[in-house]
């Protein structure tokens, strides 16, 4: 950067309008980070420090993880466990491998908060699971403003749940 700063001096531009934009680049490149990291550290008491950092590195955005984290907060108890064992989740493995066939199934610990949870005194076997191929466009906006979903995954979805 300091080389960058001395070229620039030498091909006659102003110091003084070279002082001005380097400190709006700083400005504008550090000061949006604060409060990701304002909310990062608010969120880390909750979450412990790890699943911060990794939940907004994928998503990306404060104002539905720190949501997320006060419904977490606010939950009388921990959701009950799906038996990978039991009859109900091998009969989900078979329909999935039956709907989507060679996508491996494997089950692992949801870490965010969704609508099943309301679901859990009146049902012993919750299973999280949504019948999409998300392309990695609606991955990038996942959770974030102007949510999509491709219209041409919906047939499979559409299969998997008449199954």
């Amino acid at each position: 950067m300091v080389r960058a700063y001395r070229a620039v001096l030498m091909i006659g531009m102003d110091r003084a309008k070279l002082n001005r934009a380097l400190t709006s680049s700083v400005t504008f490149s550090i000061l949006p980070s604060i409060g990701i990291l304002l909310g990062v550290i608010a969120l880390s008491g909750s979450l412990g420090t790890p699943w911060p950092w990794l939940r907004l590195s994928v998503i990306g955005v404060l104002h539905y993880e720190t949501q997320v984290a006060q419904a977490a907060a606010e939950q009388p108890r921990l959701s009950k466990s799906t038996d990978i064992n039991g009859d109900t989740f091998r009969y989900v493995v078979r329909i999935i491998e039956e709907s989507f066939p060679g996508l491996p199934v494997s089950p692992y610990v949801m870490t965010g908060a969704t609508d099943a949870r309301c679901y859990q005194d009146i049902c012993d076997n919750i299973v999280r699971f949504a019948p999409v191929v998300y392309g990695p466009e609606q991955m990038a906006g996942m959770h974030g403003l102007n949510e999509t979903i491709e219209y041409n995954c919906l047939p499979d979805c559409v299969d998997f749940y008449k199954t």
